[in-house]
């Protein structure tokens, strides 16, 4: 375990799944580094992976918290590959008690850059590593992710049946016989009755 250096550059690792969902493990990769659905799925796939690059100490700390809040398995290293224990200054909890990030948490998190994704899954083959998993003091139950109202579908507008007042009206309105003229009669009068 190295010292910690508050201007090192540190990664994070993540090392399993854990009781984390797929499902939840790729709205985290989207929410936090901005990764795609494809993105997600690829770094899911190849864990062990590293994950995040170019933190400083107060990100990595925040960032593995994070992850380990919902369950997930993560490990911080520092820019010579050595693991760094960063628990030991880990918060109670990075989110507040209705659910929402903290401000400290939430700067950091809005703070980070694409310098900070990682631009090819590199996977990790240290066996050591699984022994130095980021383990913060408390772990509470993570908040269900917000999702954004979609917004509703158009009513379907009929047209409206017409509505008589009264029963003269109805027996006035013209009816259309199956010969194509009024009480089935065709246009230009009476027929003529045929010869013997």
């Amino acid at each position: 375990v190295s010292v910690i250096n508050s201007s090192a550059e540190y990664q994070i690792i993540l090392v399993s799944k854990g009781s984390c969902s797929t499902s939840t493990l790729k709205d985290l990769l989207a929410d936090v580094f901005g990764c795609t659905s494809v993105q997600a799925a690829s770094l899911i796939s190849s864990i062990p992976v590293q994950i995040a690059q170019n933190l400083s100490e107060e990100e990595a700390s925040v960032i593995a918290q994070m992850f380990s809040e919902y369950g997930a398995e993560v490990t911080i290293l520092d820019e010579n590959q050595t693991y760094v224990d960063l628990s030991r200054n880990a918060s109670s909890s990075i989110f507040s008690s209705d659910g929402s990030l903290l401000a400290k948490a939430s700067a950091v998190i809005g703070a980070l850059t694409i310098a900070n994704r990682v631009t090819s899954y590199t996977t990790i083959r240290k066996p050591s590593l699984f022994e130095s998993i980021f383990r913060p003091l408390f772990q509470p139950k993570p908040p269900k992710r917000y999702v954004p109202v979609r917004q509703p579908a158009k009513p379907m507008i009929h047209e409206p049946k017409p509505v008589y007042r009264n029963t003269m009206e109805r027996q006035m309105k013209p009816v259309t016989g199956h010969r194509g003229g009024p009480n089935g009669r065709m246009k230009g009068g009476p027929s003529k009755p045929g010869r013997m």
